[in-house]
């Protein structure tokens, strides 16, 4: 067994790790990475990289805190806050730039209409709840050498969109800049413990066999969350929910090592979700969309549950984890968009780019999704009913009831009539539509600097957490705040650790 000493080893490579690393080397402290894979980004590099700004830092605490219904400490809340404030300064003093785009991040291709559903707002999803105006708009980061066009952030020397892969850059040069030492391919598995309990390092496994890191003064835990660990998700969500991010990046490493050392968890049944798709021969979840107000979402009764263009894009999937007291399961897992030949030719019904499957080249006339046989297709209603095994009578009615309510402009859900159109164009089409995980919320709980508590509510010394593991955000995620949370926490989490 071979051994690295240290003086603080972070385990995980996204967003809150690459942070966390550079926090605790600017802080004077000799740092290690280890990440499972073999070249690192974390479901930070997949997202769209967007990051919370805020109009009032007082309001914002306020509405995280109730949105967690009370679950997160205040001080806790009010520290990635103050942290996050810094964050447009920070990107500014370490080689990067702001990047300021559509409010509303829709998915406008050239010739096809914006996606009306799911919407997500540029302030909090939920405007209705105390606090939400203190929350402002989101930006994304990029390599300060790169040009965009400030209107469509596209175009220039960027060559496309500031994302989770423009930001992941700026991350990385300042890693390599720092000379912080990354092991790949190295999976954290162990934690080592000192005769008082303290934390004093990580055992990981190589395909050399077992490394040992000793680290002087913390252990950061950044390994994300439990999106690929399906035991966990259907323990915590009674459901083995498809995910957005990539194969083998979060299957709760973190979690079980925090346990390990009698960690208090909290916020495992919370997730922050969408609706969107989950093919057998894609290893990730696709992020629904559509472009024409030809459809409806039914469940497996066949029946329409929401205005489909107010399932706002982050909390979507709460909509459809709802049990069914007579079943004893959920009758919305999967559901189903159901749509004719004219919004087929709208556009593709998926947000693109978006998630692992971000480069997938799907159709912009959905026929190559129909011909892989993603896309159920059939010449009349009822027809398509029984091929997604859906009620035929009630599915009929509900399309029948729905055209009605685009003649007279009274629907019973009250969808604006402007996103109505009769769903009468032959062949019609269905799709299975599941909730799609962003991130799982569930860890380890901490304390405002970062440190991993205990069940007694006693900080377990030597050891910190950041980002998706053990996250502020309950089950009502406002959007806008896992990456933000995960470059905050970082921050504090590495000067925490480095100042042992």
């Amino acid at each position: 067994m071979s051994s690295v000493q240290c003086d603080v080893v972070v385990c995980g490579l996204g967003g809150a790790g690459a942070m966390a690393a550079i926090a605790a080397a600017e802080s004077g402290a000799n740092v290690v990475v280890v990440e499972r894979t073999d070249d690192g980004g974390g479901s930070t590099r997949d997202s769209g990289g967007n990051i919370r700004t805020f109009k009032d830092t007082e309001l914002a605490v306020q509405h995280y805190a109730y949105l967690s219904y009370g679950s997160t400490a205040l001080d806790v809340i009010r520290a990635m806050v103050e942290t996050a404030v810094t964050l447009p300064e920070w990107f500014v003093d370490h080689d990067g730039q702001q990047v300021w785009g559509n409010p509303r991040h829709t998915t406008g291709l050239e010739g096809y209409p914006e996606a009306i559903c799911p919407i997500t707002y540029v302030g909090s999803a939920f405007e209705g709840a105390p606090g939400a105006e203190g929350l402002g708009p989101r930006f994304q980061a990029a390599p300060a050498a790169w040009t965009f066009d400030d209107t469509n952030i596209t175009g220039g020397t960027a060559g496309g969109t500031a994302s989770g892969t423009t930001l992941w850059q700026v991350l990385h040069a300042n890693l390599v800049k720092l000379g912080i030492t990354i092991h790949y391919n190295t999976r954290a598995e162990e934690l080592i413990i000192n005769d008082d309990g303290s934390v004093a390092g990580v055992r990981c496994a190589t395909s050399d066999g077992t490394i040992e890191i000793r680290a002087d003064r913390g252990v950061i835990l950044t390994s994300g969350g439990f999106a690929d660990d399906s035991k966990l998700k259907i323990d915590c969500f009674g459901a083995d929910i498809p995910t957005l991010c990539g194969p083998g990046k979060k299957t709760g490493e973190g979690i079980r090592m925090a346990q390990s050392v009698g960690a208090d968890l909290f916020h495992m049944k919370d997730l922050a979700a969408t609706l969107g798709y989950k093919f057998d021969d894609e290893p990730a979840g696709f992020f629904a969309t559509m472009r024409g107000p030809g459809f409806v979402l039914v469940d497996q009764d066949g029946l329409r549950f929401a205005n489909e263009t107010e399932l706002e894009g982050h909390a979507a999937g709460l909509s459809l984890l709802v049990p069914d007291q007579h079943r004893g399961s959920y009758r919305r897992m999967p559901c189903f968009f159901l749509f004719d030949e004219e919004t087929r030719y709208d556009g593709p019904i998926v947000r693109t780019p978006s998630g692992y499957n971000a480069g997938y080249p799907w159709s912009r006339d959905n026929q190559k999704e129909i011909d892989r046989g993603w896309i159920k297709t059939a010449d009349t209603i009822a027809e398509l009913a029984t091929h997604l095994g859906l009620p035929v009578d009630t599915v009929e009615a509900t399309v029948e009831e729905f055209n009605a309510a685009c003649s007279s402009g009274k629907d019973r859900f009250n969808r604006p009539t402007d996103l109505m159109r009769p769903i009468v164009s032959a062949p019609f089409y269905g799709v299975a539509t599941w909730p799609v995980l962003f991130n799982t919320q569930g860890g380890p709980r901490r304390d405002a600097q970062c440190r991993v508590m205990n069940m007694d509510g006693e900080a377990v010394q030597g050891l910190f957490s950041a980002g998706e593991l053990g996250s502020m955000f309950g089950a009502y995620y406002p959007g806008g705040g896992n990456v933000t949370e995960a470059l905050a926490t970082g921050i504090i989490a590495g000067r925490a650790a480095a100042s042992v």
